[in-house]
């Protein structure tokens, strides 16, 4: 086996295991994504139906902010979780607003952590560390896993 060979061989398997990883590696982000949405179309629900009162028993924080800001910050989360699944309708256009949402769902997430922690709920800490974690996952996930088409070497021979 001469070098050129070897070289072509471990190509074809670098280009196999690539693909071996995105095939465990796409489900998993769809899953991670979907669990996030579905969290923040709960809460953001949550903030636009509950009334104050009950909000302030669950989570504090609507104590110290005018009832226009729940009501900011429960669209915000509706509209994160939305996007977060846009690449379903166009990988094209909905890959920046999924990069974007998982972004603002991790940046908040640590905002809100920080704000519960001075309350001290460590419920609400840790999930707010979990949130953190799974929006991490998405944007480290897609950057390494991007689909078949986008990929360099989604042309190479199977």
């Amino acid at each position: 086996m001469t070098s050129a060979d070897h070289d072509a061989s471990v190509g074809r398997y670098e280009a196999k295991t690539s693909r071996l990883r995105s095939v465990w590696a796409n489900p998993l982000l769809w899953t991670l994504q979907g669990w996030l949405a579905m969290f923040y179309v709960a809460a953001g629900y949550a903030k636009l139906t509950e009334p104050r009162e009950l909000l302030i028993a669950l989570l504090s924080w609507p104590t110290y902010a005018p009832p226009v800001l729940v009501t900011v910050v429960g669209w915000a989360e509706l509209l994160l979780a939305v996007l977060l699944l846009s690449p379903l309708l166009s990988w094209r256009f909905g890959r920046p607003a999924m990069f974007g949402s998982a972004l603002a769902i991790t940046v908040s997430a640590a905002v809100m952590a920080l704000i519960h922690g001075a309350s001290l709920q460590p419920g609400h800490v840790v999930t707010n560390l979990i949130l953190m974690a799974l929006g991490i996952g998405v944007i480290v996930g897609r950057q390494a896993h991007p689909p078949p088409a986008v990929r360099p070497d989604a042309a190479l021979p199977r």
